[in-house]
């Protein structure tokens, strides 16, 4: 589609760095969420990886890292996150100096803003552990970038594959580098992606050899092939709800979900007929359906793993969609003939993202409060005895809290963890009594010396329990 060679303006790194430190400022210095007290510290302080049967070992690394640079202290841990994040945001602006050298700069700026400040998947920032989708998202932005260089051929296929491998050590949406390379190799998106045919056979034979053995790991063949393996209309029903969620904010109401779906329906409608009626070239109407098939493309995690449509949990689904959804709109937006429409609708897509972002932001802080507040109250154990502690609040709004890791949280505040038990949905009875059940692997018995807590919302208050 374009036969150019931009040099990227390395100085723009930096300014999205700084805009995005100045996005994310008010929760730099959240606690750590759920998993991310798991990940601290097995990954972190023990150096092995934070949970069984999931092989991410480059996310893992990042914890290890980190912790050896800065210990426990969140700040520095999602400090990452949000620099993985700009440095996305900025990738995605290389990308337009590639493939749009038409505004370059001013589709590919409102395409990197739009995507600093896209409301729908701060999970994959704030969470710490939700940094393995910003870094799947990252290697496949890095390798579209990287097949459009004028570099050696040859140069350009190892590259993609030592991207696709590392990239699939952090997290498995990197295997839609494929399909993604396929789509930039057929519509020849720029005159050096015509010559990476060669590299897409080798792109798929690593891409099914990573399935083959990670379904062979039988601690991983429940993940892996248990998520790939769904009835055809379950994964047809998250194709109209996913593609929504890029879009619309969660609603716990569904009625109000429909509505706001139905508007969402007419305004495409609309939109579509402007389109068509629009005299625009063949380029831009090519452009066009390739950033919508991009789109539909980075959605496949979303369509097998599901999206919730009534809070932001699962957002970090979203990640990778958002960016060419971002893309998509730095199209289209310069479009608009009129120049007092074009910047007052680029305006209202930037302001209107940073306030729903905030009001996100809003919820992740009161699960940072609730987080702190369930350590603070929690009393010692008994001598000689084990805390039992049951109603820990999962999530505020789909902020995690305690889903997981409240164990992991106690050891980094710097207490014991071996004399607690964490009654959860999945802990599960090990015999007919209330008193006995199994978590995380071992038998645990209600004994004479054993308190039980329930967490009220506000403290803890003692459950009488007999032994």
């Amino acid at each position: 589609m374009g036969t150019q060679r931009v040099m990227p303006s390395w100085w723009w790194l930096p300014a999205f760095i700084a805009a995005a430190f100045v996005l994310y400022w008010p929760v730099l210095h959240l606690t750590p969420f759920s998993d991310d007290h798991s990940a601290l510290w097995n990954s972190g302080v023990r150096g092995i990886p934070w949970r069984n049967g999931i092989f991410r070992p480059l996310s893992d690394l990042t914890f290890r890292i980190g912790y050896l640079l800065g210990g426990t202290a969140v700040e520095g841990h999602r400090a990452f996150n949000i620099t993985i994040h700009a440095m996305n945001a900025y990738l995605l602006f290389i990308l337009f100096r590639q493939w749009s050298p038409e505004r370059a700069r001013s589709t590919g700026l409102l395409s990197g803003a739009l995507f600093l400040v896209y409301p729908f998947h701060q999970e994959s920032v704030v969470w710490l552990v939700g940094r393995e989708s910003s870094l799947g998202t990252l290697s496949v932005l890095l390798g579209l970038v990287i097949g459009g260089q004028a570099w050696n051929e040859r140069v350009r296929s190892l590259s993609l594959t030592v991207i696709l491998i590392l990239g699939l050590s952090c997290y498995e949406s990197a295997l839609l580098l494929i399909p993604i390379a396929f789509i930039a190799v057929r519509y020849q998106i720029t005159e050096r992606w015509r010559e990476m045919r060669t590299v897409l056979l080798i792109l798929t034979g690593v891409g099914v050899l990573y399935i083959a053995v990670r379904a062979w790991q039988a601690d991983a063949n429940d993940y892996i092939i248990g998520t790939l393996v769904q009835h055809p209309i379950h994964l047809l029903a998250n194709v109209p709800k996913v593609l929504a969620r890029l879009f619309l904010p969660p609603a716990v109401d569904p009625s109000i979900q429909l509505l706001r779906g139905a508007v969402l329906a007419a305004a495409f409608l609309i939109g579509l007929i402007w389109w068509l009626r629009k005299e625009s070239s063949k380029f831009a109407r090519q452009h066009i359906a390739v950033w919508c098939l991009l789109i539909v493309t980075a959605c496949t995690i979303g369509y097998i793993a599901g999206v919730s449509t009534t809070t932001s949990e699962s957002d970090r689904f979203l990640y990778m969609p958002s960016a060419f959804l971002c893309g998509l709109l730095g199209i289209v937006v310069p479009m608009i003939n009129s120049r007092i429409l074009r910047h007052g609708t680029a305006l209202v897509l930037v302001m209107g993202s940073v306030i729903l972002m905030k009001q996100n932001h809003a919820n992740w802080m009161e699960a940072s409060r609730i987080t702190r507040l369930c350590l603070t109250e929690l009393p010692p154990a008994p001598q000689q005895g084990t805390l039992w502690v049951y109603g820990l609040p999962d999530d505020h709004h789909g902020a995690f809290i305690f889903r997981n890791g409240f164990p992991e949280a106690l050891a980094l505040a710097g207490r014991p963890s071996d004399d607690v038990v964490v009654i959860t949905a999945d802990s599960t009875p090990s015999a007919a009594s209330t008193t006995s059940l199994m978590y995380r692997g071992k038998v645990h018995r209600f004994g004479s010396n054993d308190v039980a807590l329930h967490w009220n919302g506000s403290h803890y208050t003692q459950v009488v329990l007999s032994p």
